[in-house]
């Protein structure tokens, strides 16, 4: 009992030290334009695979999450919301083009086999990227002001990090960012629309 009271105030302290540090980590701004924090500065370019970088999917809108396989929970909801997120754009916007990439954390965890039958469980795809090791990961991830760090607990290993999903626009700038993890779905569908009106 005393381990999980110890993981639970963890936890309220981080969050609550996001909230905090938030605005001046990511030098956002907040309207009632946007649902999403808003954030115009260019996408630091990473590995897709052995022939593509993330520069040369410039003409499509980007949805990035950093995560891990073996994460308690926050990984796996923001997943399934980007993948009811694609289904909404899918039905409502279908003109819009848009991918989400998942960028894993834990790498020599993360084997390709476990990635590959994760998400097919998943309605719609996701490109996975896999870094060579977790410095690369956390090298990717800093370079967006995601913060990621190692922890061990009851001999499990845990990756602390924001969980935040970005959103990059065809021409290759971060947008938007949303850091909450019970997200409004309907309204990061209209984020997209105007942000796909303004590009075009």
């Amino acid at each position: 009992m005393p381990n999980v009271i110890t993981w639970i105030a963890a936890c309220g302290s981080v969050a609550l030290l996001c909230l905090l540090l938030f605005p001046k980590l990511y030098q956002t701004t907040t309207s009632s334009e946007f649902y999403g924090h808003q954030l115009n500065r260019p996408a630091p370019p990473f590995a897709i695979d052995a022939k593509t970088t993330l520069d040369t999917l410039s003409g499509e809108f980007i949805y990035i999450l950093f995560g891990f396989l073996h994460c308690k929970d926050i990984c796996h909801l923001q997943l399934r919301q980007l993948e009811k997120l694609a289904l909404e754009v899918k039905q409502q916007a279908p003109k819009i083009q848009h991918r989400s990439i998942f960028v894993s954390l834990d790498p020599e965890q993360d084997s390709s086999d476990e990635l590959t039958a994760y998400f097919k469980h998943f309605e719609t795809p996701f490109t996975v990227v896999r870094p060579e090791s977790f410095r690369a990961a956390q090298q990717i991830a800093l370079e967006y002001r995601e913060y990621a760090s190692k922890k061990k607990q009851n001999n499990n290993k845990q990756i602390n990090h924001n969980g935040t999903i970005y959103l990059i626009d065809p021409t290759q700038q971060i947008r938007l960012i949303y850091p909450a993890t019970q997200l409004n779905i309907e309204a990061m569908v209209n984020d997209l629309r105007m942000l796909h009106e303004r590009s075009e």
